[in-house]
């Protein structure tokens, strides 16, 4: 976790916002996965329905057909710099779903993904289709 504020050349504070930041310590830190906790489930399609796997392709025309919008707009955008610059891949979790967050970033490091939107460069992979298995359980 780290906080989102900057410092001006006079000394003033900034609140910078948290998606933009994440987006730029994971590209600084050159990470392979970046996970966004917010209020809400995932990124959710027309049917209101978490979409469980995106690729950035998909995005502008949930957002030209205005399905995604608000608040999932500048985290879509984060998400969409941080692929772009080299980091592999991008969860956005519920944070009310937070106590289950070890086991997702066991699985993040391991490679492999339980639920909530995922996004990548394009499409998925076989080895993003892999199942984890955290202290015995499979996620």
């Amino acid at each position: 976790m780290i906080a989102s504020l900057a410092v001006g050349a006079v000394g003033e504070y900034y609140n910078v916002n948290a998606d933009q930041m994440a987006a730029a310590c994971a590209v600084a830190c050159q990470a392979s996965a970046l996970i966004f906790l917010t209020d809400v489930a995932g990124v959710k399609g027309a049917d209101g329905a978490v979409i469980r796997w995106l690729d950035l392709s998909q995005v502008a025309s949930l957002v030209e057909s205005a399905v995604v919008q608000g608040g999932m707009l500048p985290k879509l955008e984060a998400c969409r710099h941080a692929l772009s610059k080299g980091v592999g891949r991008v969860r956005i979790l519920p944070a009310s779903e937070a106590e289950g967050t070890a086991r997702v970033l066991f699985c993040e490091i391991a490679g492999r993904h339980g639920s909530a939107s995922r996004l990548s460069r394009v499409g998925r992979n076989s080895e993003q289709r892999k199942e984890c298995s955290w202290q015995g359980r499979t996620v």
